[in-house]
């Protein structure tokens, strides 16, 4: 079998997680997203309608909702992305569970009716459900430390006037960044 370059292979990975990336995070996994994104974007929600920084709930019910509505959006694309991109880092290449799977003899008996053997299927839903609970907990924890940082060491010597735009500006940001970030290899 001929070497392929490292260019060829970079392509050949592309295009099966641009093939298989809806099936990697399927409508279910998005019904647990959705309620986690919706209750981490609220948490800067809870914290600004403290008294530390004041801003009521009834009289901003408008900004609040918008703004974890966008986060909750934003969010719900970076697990999405970070499941896709965590799966494939740790189902492909050469030190991959596939390769690996392989090498121990365990293959994927798709094309056989009635096999008994479900090694493969296992160690696959298995890599997908750890890239989901990844793309989860990292994100999570990122947003959170991110919405922090910005509340109390960014904005807040600065807009101590304006803690609705404090709000506003330290919610959205982290939610973009990890969008964002969520792109790259994981």
């Amino acid at each position: 079998m001929p070497q392929l370059s490292k260019r060829a292979e970079l392509e050949i990975l592309e295009q099966e997680r641009s093939k298989n990336a809806s099936t990697i995070v399927s409508t279910a996994a998005y019904l647990v997203f959705a309620p986690c994104a919706a209750a981490v974007a609220a948490l800067p929600g809870f914290l600004f309608t403290t008294g530390m920084f004041g801003v009521e709930f009834e009289a901003n019910i408008a900004l609040y909702v918008a703004v974890t509505a966008v986060t909750s959006f934003l969010l719900l694309s970076t697990y999405g992305n970070a499941a896709t991109g965590r799966y494939f880092k740790l189902w492909s290449g050469d030190t991959g569970r596939k390769a690996r799977a392989k090498a121990a003899g365990i293959q994927s008996k798709a094309g056989k009716k009635g096999a008994k053997d479900t090694r493969y299927r296992d160690i696959e839903s298995a890599t997908q459900t750890e890239s989901k609970a990844y793309a989860l907990g990292m994100n999570n924890v990122l947003f959170v430390l991110l919405s922090l940082t910005m509340a109390f060491v960014v904005c807040k010597p600065m807009m101590m006037d304006y803690p609705q735009v404090n709000y506003v500006i330290s919610t959205i940001s982290p939610a973009v960044f990890l969008a964002w970030w969520s792109t790259f290899d994981q």
